[in-house]
């Protein structure tokens, strides 16, 4: 199946396997699922406040799980165009929203099995590894949309977007609803995946 391109210099259109094609649909429907739920936690902590519980763990968990998806997705559709450093770009996303969705479901599970005790001040080494987690994840999702910017088979606009939202969660005040933000330009990503996917025809 092709798939044509938009901004890749080199080539019009680019050639998939059927299976590729799903894999580029449900990373797109992935990717529109995770700004919904982003969208949604943020008007969760505007009406109840900052604080962790089960339910909020367990949304911040299902939007870090599709978001995983709509980058894997990504990677298949770029894979064609994509050289070292763009697969290097995808890896370190894919590693860095995957292990903040480990810890993500661990902090869930917690406050579902003993209320209050995710909320406790974590031992140094622990708070060593968040730490670690959330730089891991910030550099990959800036990443992520460099290589969007890189590979050319999305519009420029998408990754344009992305690298925005990303910027704007990690610096914008408070009062700025920066995950709602980043949750509408994930959603965008993920209706031009659709897109792309739903030009594949059969060679």
């Amino acid at each position: 199946m092709n798939i044509p391109t938009v901004g890749h210099p080199e080539v019009s259109s680019l050639s998939y396997s059927r299976a590729d094609v799903s894999g580029v649909r449900l990373g797109g429907t992935a990717a529109v699922v995770a700004g919904a739920l982003m969208v949604t936690h943020q008007v969760v902590d505007a009406m109840i406040g900052g604080t962790t519980d089960a339910p909020r763990a367990l949304l911040h968990t299902a939007w870090l799980v599709a978001l995983f998806l709509a980058i894997r997705g990504v990677g298949v559709l770029q894979r064609p165009v994509s050289d070292r450093i763009g697969r290097i770009l995808i890896l370190v996303a894919l590693t860095g929203v995957g292990a903040t969705t480990v810890g993500a479901a661990v902090e869930a599970l917690l406050l579902l099995t003993s209320p209050g005790t995710a909320s406790e001040d974590p031992p140094m080494p622990i708070l060593v590894v968040l730490i670690s987690i959330l730089v891991l994840l910030v550099v990959g999702l800036l990443g992520f949309a460099v290589g969007i910017l890189r590979a050319g088979v999305l519009p420029r606009s998408v990754g344009l977007l992305l690298l925005v939202g990303v910027l704007d969660k990690m610096v914008a005040p408070d009062w700025v609803p920066s995950l709602a933000i980043l949750g509408l330009t994930v959603a965008w990503l993920g209706v031009a995946m659709m897109r792309r996917g739903g030009t594949g025809a059969t060679r």
